[in-house]
């Protein structure tokens, strides 16, 4: 069978799975290690584990919530353009999400939108960080201070990126992280909540102790899994699970109710493990990108994402926006295999599970609409060689030209 790319993921090298396997076998739960090397990494405070991404993001919106006690301040103002996880991780904690428009140029909020909303409802605002590709920080941080709300760094896409220095996901209040299959850094599933605040720290933790539950020890089951995942990332084996329409790998899928959890011990260990190597994962990833960027500029109707000013991206996919409608179908057609997918199919005022249950802030979404029509994502990680990098540019310089 063909060589099949998977969009992103972080390969699990043998020395990961050894060091995994070894942390099973001396019985002694890798959370609290785990959460103590991210504060390290990171100079934070507190981190705090969970099963996923987006059940450590509800549990913070409702702790904001209650730690700010004013039910007027009951909105989530978000990018328009982001993951679906968002906006349902702020329903889930019973508030409502207000959406905003980003440039699509550097895929942050856009300057003049976000300067025009009226935060008079706003609890918080989060940033996206989408693709490895940090926000506006500064610049939203702020105007967060100026506004008295919360700031939430959603660094779920953009663990080890920087502006000015400083990592993405401890801009805010709090921050998080993402260590799901396709991130930077992988555990399979899980999430992290970090701030510097002590005062919401302090919080975070008596809400943690009072409402998360533990996680089912399956770890037999999330063995599995981490040996299956391993096996399968690779490029020659890949069109297998790619195959199998009901894994419904590469959909975006919305979903409202999931559990609050601590994160799985079983998986704990092989996340601190590439924690370890996050320098050499992030200079691959930022290596093919500038192969792409070299390759790409300039070309008609392709346009690559800009990062903003004094930004270090990590590239967990490299995004560019394609213009031409036809080109991109037949772009998605034929670059499948080599990992280029669509990402989010719609901006978040088009999602039918929102309908009714968002506010549009300022003039609309249109930029955010648009974007979600144009762009496509090429794969960064460690199975990607020069030769699919050639080819993909070769195949978005002249739709003709495909293999």
């Amino acid at each position: 069978m063909p060589r099949t790319l998977p969009p992103s993921g972080s390969p699990v090298t043998a020395g990961d799975l050894a060091a995994w396997l070894g942390s099973l076998a001396r019985r002694k739960d890798p959370r609290p290690a785990l959460e103590a090397a991210i504060c390290r990494h990171f100079d934070v405070d507190h981190c705090l584990s969970f099963s996923t991404g987006r059940a450590a993001m509800s549990f913070l919106f409702r702790t904001l919530a209650e730690l700010r006690q004013d039910p007027r301040r009951c909105e989530i103002l978000m990018p328009a353009y982001t993951c679906y996880s968002v906006a349902s991780s702020a329903l889930m904690a019973g508030l409502e999400p207000r959406l905003c428009d980003i440039d699509p140029r550097t895929l942050s909020y856009d300057p003049e939108t976000l300067r025009g909303v009226d935060f008079s409802r706003v609890l918080a605002i989060t940033t996206a960080n989408l693709y490895g590709l940090p926000d506006d920080l500064p610049a939203i941080a702020s105007l967060a201070r100026k506004q008295g709300v919360y700031l939430v760094d959603d660094a779920a896409q953009s663990l080890q990126a920087r502006v000015g220095g400083r990592y993405s996901g401890t801009w805010g209040d709090a921050g998080l992280f993402s260590l799901d299959k396709g991130k930077n850094i992988t555990a399979m599933q899980g999430g992290l909540l970090v701030t510097r605040n002590p005062q919401l720290g302090a919080a975070l933790r008596k809400s943690y102790a009072a409402r998360v539950r533990r996680n089912r020890d399956h770890a037999l089951r999330e063995t599995l899994m981490l040996l299956v995942y391993s096996l399968f990332l690779h490029p020659s084996r890949y069109w297998i699970p790619a195959g199998l329409p009901f894994l419904h790998l590469g959909e975006t899928r919305w979903e409202e109710n999931y559990p609050i959890e601590q994160m799985s011990p079983a998986l704990a260990a092989i996340a601190r493990r590439q924690l370890a190597r996050i320098e050499t994962i992030t200079q691959t990833r930022q290596e093919h990108a500038t192969a792409y960027r070299r390759r790409l500029e300039g070309l008609k109707d392709i346009a690559c994402i800009e990062p903003v000013r004094d930004a270090e991206p990590v590239y967990l996919r490299f995004p560019v926006r394609v213009r031409n409608a036809k080109r991109r179908e037949y772009l998605l057609a034929h670059l499948r295999r080599y990992g280029v997918t669509a990402s989010y199919p719609a901006c978040l005022a088009q999602v039918p599970e929102l309908e009714g249950r968002a506010h549009r802030a300022g003039s609309g979404t249109e930029q955010a609409c648009r974007l979600a029509q144009e762009i496509l994502t090429l794969p960064t990680h460690a199975h990607v060689r020069t030769a699919d990098i050639e080819h993909i540019c070769h195949t978005l310089a002249g739709p003709g030209q495909a293999a």
